[in-house]
């Protein structure tokens, strides 16, 4: 018996809805996520569309550091619960970590209901190794590679940590740390709401793909975060989760942002940052 098995698919979906905890709806984030992110490609240092695979949405935006050794680089994992968004509306992150000579590199992913959940995982998969086999060309640091991810990026990036590679070489990922945002780690309750119409989740998918129940291939430090302003599912998922990585011997903080919701918080790096290293865990 889970929390959520009680609830009704009103409670559920009111539950799983990020926008139930702020006035109005979410679109004005949203237009600022992209407005953000068409100023950040405007730098010089951006490079577009890189590709990391044969497929056509198999591509990521990169962003020098433009610092002449090799830099830290910092990966993002849009959400939009596994259907929405994409690289183009997500380069958020790019002023705060060019400002501190970290390179980004900010990854599209194939969304449903053209891609299952494992296909997305693949794809952010391989779309990491992808850029720490090319840290010489692209001028990166591969032993200081962080990956985050926001809401359904940080359940995908839970899932790739908990994911081996299928060549030997490539079994573990060279991740020195991750930052989960607002993230979904137990996906059963998404059977019974909306969300799950061009998922098309299974009982036997939802328990598999679920990091909550997978052990960790890929260890790093990782830092949780969730806002104050977000519905108790999600408080509930972050502390499980947290929970489940520390049971494994994973080093691991949670933090609760306070005045912070679900779509405000992938802005807030300074306060971010500010909590992490003083858990002991430099994200970036």
């Amino acid at each position: 018996m889970t929390d959520y098995d009680n609830m009704s698919v009103d409670d559920l979906e009111r539950e799983y809805s990020p926008s139930s905890m702020i006035e109005g709806d979410a679109s004005r984030y949203l237009t600022l996520y992209s407005q953000l992110s068409a100023q950040a490609r405007q730098s010089p240092l951006f490079n577009a569309d890189l590709a990391y695979g044969a497929q056509k949405g198999q591509v990521l935006d990169f962003f020098r550091s433009g610092r002449p050794e090799p830099s830290p680089l910092h990966i993002f994992i849009h959400g939009g619960y596994w259907q929405e968004l994409n690289h183009k509306q997500s380069a958020i992150m790019v002023p705060w970590l060019t400002e501190r000579g970290i390179a980004h590199a900010v990854l599209n992913y194939t969304l449903a209901p053209h891609a299952t959940i494992e296909q997305m995982v693949e794809e952010c998969r391989t779309a990491i190794q992808w850029l720490a086999n090319r840290h010489e060309l692209l001028g990166v640091d591969p032993q200081q590679i962080s990956v985050s991810g926001h809401s359904a990026g940080a359940h995908l990036l839970a899932m790739v940590l908990s994911t081996p590679g299928s060549d030997e070489s490539e079994m573990i990922l060279p991740i020195k740390s991750a930052l989960m945002i607002s993230g979904i780690f137990d996906i059963r309750p998404i059977r019974h709401t909306y969300i799950n119409e061009p998922l098309q989740l299974s009982e036997f998918n939802a328990m598999a793909w679920s990091p909550l129940f997978r052990k960790v291939i890929s260890p790093c430090p990782t830092h949780i975060a969730v806002g104050r302003n977000e519905t108790p599912e999600f408080h509930r998922q972050s502390d499980a989760y947290r929970a489940h990585l520390e049971k494994q011997g994973v080093r691991t903080s949670l933090a609760i942002y306070e005045g912070y919701n679900h779509f405000d918080l992938p802005l807030a790096l300074d306060e971010i940052d500010r909590q992490a290293n003083l858990s002991g865990i430099g994200v970036f």
